[in-house]
């Protein structure tokens, strides 16, 4: 029996087919989707300070009374929809790459974050928020006497 060394593949091949695959069909069923509210996720950026979470979302071309953010029980829920505007019945889309609908991002916080002293900003389509950290609570350090 002789062996053989095996070494896994560490790179990431040139194209995968299942991402061309699924690119195709959505690139394919955006002619199907007329009136639908579709799901769509935003990009979302989170960076950690000594002193905070900051998390940054881009929403371009919504305003801030279609966003809503809420937090209970430890989740952070940021919420919204992006509306299309309405085509005239003698203009045909050539390329539609944009997504419009709801959309919904869920966040479980750490608990080192205090719920209470969340901010949140909204300027030029994209949406700022700070999450500010608490100090831990330690449990107290019992000696124990030796007899």
């Amino acid at each position: 029996m002789t062996l053989v060394k095996w070494t896994p593949i560490t790179r990431k091949p040139a194209f995968n087919i299942f991402d061309d695959i699924n690119r195709m069909i959505n690139y394919m069923a955006r002619d199907f989707q007329t009136d639908v509210d579709t799901s769509w996720y935003p990009a979302m950026d989170i960076h950690e300070t000594k002193d905070s979470y900051d998390i940054t979302m881009d929403l371009p071309g919504m305003d801030k009374k279609d966003i809503d953010i809420s937090v209970a029980e430890g989740v952070l829920r940021i919420t919204g929809e992006r509306k299309t505007e309405k085509k005239s019945k003698d203009e045909d889309s050539i390329v539609n790459e944009i997504s419009y609908g709801k959309f919904s991002r869920t966040l479980r916080l750490s608990e080192d974050v205090d719920e209470d002293n969340i901010s949140a900003n909204f300027k030029n389509g994209v949406l700022t928020l700070k999450v500010k950290k608490v100090e831990p609570v330690k449990p107290p350090v019992k000696q124990i006497a030796i007899k």
